[in-house]
């Protein structure tokens, strides 16, 4: 039986100079100095974390971490950005692979960090 198809989120935000996109699901994030590049990296990054899951355990559950509760926060503070999907998310990773494609999905919303959520040190990692 297949893997079935991976429907995930993520935030996009900027942070000083640079956006940044933050996998909820996998709590995965990607920088960039554009939104597109930083969509980009995030999903090439996504699907080699599920990959290799899958590869090493068979199982995608075993990458399901969900980001802290900040993030989920920015994500449905935020409005809507895009809604990636299938052939979308394909053209976007940078090392394409054999099917089967494990994403199917990509919920993005687009946040404005506060200068609250910067100062308590919400995405230091970026």
């Amino acid at each position: 039986m297949g893997t079935p198809p991976l429907d995930l989120r993520a935030v996009l935000y900027r942070k000083n100079q640079d956006w940044l996109a933050h996998c909820l699901e996998l709590d995965i994030a990607a920088q960039a100095r554009d939104s597109d590049a930083a969509l980009a990296s995030l999903v090439s990054l996504c699907d080699l974390q599920v990959r290799r899951a899958l590869q090493l355990r068979g199982k995608v559950r075993h990458v399901l971490t969900p980001a802290p509760r900040e993030y989920w926060t920015l994500w449905f503070n935020g409005h809507a950005h895009s809604t990636l999907e299938n052939a979308e998310l394909r053209e976007l990773i940078r090392h394409p692979h054999e099917p089967p494609y494990p994403l199917h999905k990509l919920d993005v919303r687009e946040a404005e960090l506060s200068a609250q959520s910067a100062a308590h040190g919400l995405a230091l990692h970026g």
